[in-house]
């Protein structure tokens, strides 16, 4: 049932509709004072013509002061009109009998009522209202019917101005659409959770009317809005729900996928799809992994073992936890394993023959990193370290022969010679090392004649031979070694000059002199 407030923009008049509220009004206007009419009496006698303008104008301003600014005064402070709500419509007031007498305190204690309970009617409209706007109708109907009798109840006290009544029938109205609106609260949640329910069931047409009834009282419930556009799109849903079972038994598994997928995309969390979808997943998993199990066992078998290994890793992509492909992967891995040792030893082998020492100790490592129990990778790991250290050791001291001439030097690589010498083989890099150094080590032995020059007038000192006194050029025979000589003259800066002796550096000439006069200022 609808109802209408009306408000009055001069005086805030609250008047109900003749339909839900057939409350009418008092109303009361104020009377307008009479309007006194001035006239100005004109003598047909025309004798003084002037004077009698003069007589009517006289005659004619009291009267208008009279009327203007005395009468309306006594006519407004005489009416027995009383002052009505600021809601309530002034209308005429019924003039008091004659035979009875004015009773103004009455009068003012009833407009108090009457604004009271237009007051409270103002309130009873606005909750009508508000229900109206929820369609009560649909959903608390009798409720609703039961307050608006409550209401027709105070219309009635109200017209027979028993005003105390009306506000308790009006309270009671007013309450009864307070226990509705309450009470919309539970409807509202039902309509929600029946929607709910109707849409995983897939039942369109009661998530459409529970859906509706919880927007009718709600119209902002973002909740209800999207439980309404679910519920527009099931029945397109079970229609794809269907035709994916239909792909399922023909065992067309992606269709039935790509089906299912577009019916979650229309309707997000649908559980029934979930599940089917989630089923559908694990015969496509199941088939994917079966695949690749069996790619991996045929090229096992053809001894593509790289290619089995990266079929049975794709398995476990698929079915990480699968004990059948993680042994699988192993056997694989171990068979590649077996592959790379043989790969390896078999180049170890070959740096070896090429006296790459360096490489082949490398190679074996790499084996042993694979698998420490394979003894010819430990055997040559031994003897390729044993020949990368000697073929080390005679590089370094062929590179630095000088460190001969030092007898413990020279006595550590006289034997280090003959303790390599047994196991160089004939044409071999060793052979060639342990010849040089032969040659090394006997020149380190033999004497060096050396031809020192001078100036005849530096005192020449050889360390570690003596003093050869002033000569201009005088021989010495020495062993290799490293060796100083220094000179010396009266007013001159010492000269030192250091050299190398060998066996290899015959012929050998050091000039010795001092060049350099001392300025003593």
């Amino acid at each position: 049932m609808a109802t209408d407030t009306h408000q009055s923009s001069s005086n805030n008049r609250v008047t109900p509709s003749s339909d839900a509220q057939p409350l009418e009004a008092t109303s009361v206007t104020l009377n307008a004072a009479p309007q006194a009419p001035c006239s100005t009496e004109r003598s047909s006698n025309t004798w003084h013509q002037y004077q009698w303008p003069i007589i009517g104008a006289a005659i004619c301003i009291p009267l208008v002061i009279l009327v203007v600014f005395v009468l309306p005064n006594l006519v407004t402070s005489s009416s027995p009109t009383a002052s009505v709500s600021e809601s309530e419509e002034k209308t005429e007031a019924p003039a008091a009998p004659k035979n009875e007498l004015e009773s103004p305190w009455q009068d003012a204690q009833l407009a108090k009522a009457r604004r009271e309970t237009q007051d409270l009617l103002a309130i009873l409209l606005d909750k009508q209202a508000q229900l109206d706007s929820m369609n009560v109708a649909d959903w608390a109907n009798n409720e609703y019917q039961t307050a608006v009798d409550f209401a027709h109840q105070g219309d009635e006290h109200y017209r027979a101005r028993n005003f105390t009544r009306a506000q308790e029938a009006y309270r009671s109205a007013l309450s009864t659409f307070d226990d509705i609106l309450i009470l919309s609260e539970t409807v509202f949640s039902n309509a929600l959770s029946d929607g709910a329910e109707a849409i995983q069931s897939g039942t369109s047409s009661i998530a459409l009317a529970a859906f509706e009834r919880a927007l009718a009282i709600t119209p902002s419930s973002e909740l209800a809005q999207e439980g309404l556009n679910q519920a527009k799109v099931l029945d397109e849903v079970v229609t794809l729900l269907k035709a994916g079972s239909r792909a399922e038994r023909q065992e067309k598994f992606n269709d039935a996928q790509n089906l299912y997928q577009k019916a979650l995309t229309l309707l997000p969390g649908h559980q029934a799809t979930q599940v089917r979808l989630a089923a559908v997943n694990d015969r496509i998993r199941d088939n994917q992994f079966a695949a690749k199990m069996a790619a991996g066992f045929a090229a096992l078998a053809a001894d593509n073992v790289q290619t089995a290994i990266s079929s049975f890793q794709e398995a476990l992509t698929i079915k990480p936890n699968a004990a059948d492909a993680n042994t699988a992967l192993r056997q694989a891995q171990q068979q590649q394993t077996n592959k790379t040792i043989q790969s390896t030893l078999k180049q170890a082998l070959q740096q070896e023959s090429e006296e790459k020492w360096q490489e082949a100790l490398s190679s074996y490592k790499a084996i042993l990193e694979l698998d420490r129990n394979i003894v010819e990778a430990q055997v040559g790991k031994i003897r390729s370290q044993v020949r990368h250290d000697v073929d080390k050791k005679l590089t370094d001291i062929l590179n630095n022969s000088a460190r001969l001439n030092s007898p413990a030097v020279h006595a550590q690589y006289t034997a280090f010679y003959k303790d390599t010498l047994s196991i160089a083989t004939p044409n071999s890099k060793l052979e060639t090392q342990l010849n040089r150094l032969n040659m090394a080590l006997h020149a380190a032995n033999q004497p060096t004649i050396i031809t020192l020059q001078s100036d005849n007038e530096t005192q020449v000192t050889l360390y570690r031979v003596g003093d050869l006194g002033m000569f201009s050029e005088t021989t010495v025979t020495l062993k290799p070694g490293t060796y100083t000589a220094v000179g010396t003259r009266r007013g001159y800066r010492d000269a030192r000059t250091e050299f190398t002796v060998s066996g290899e550096n015959q012929n050998q000439t050091i000039v010795i002199q001092c060049s350099e006069k001392i300025n003593n200022g």
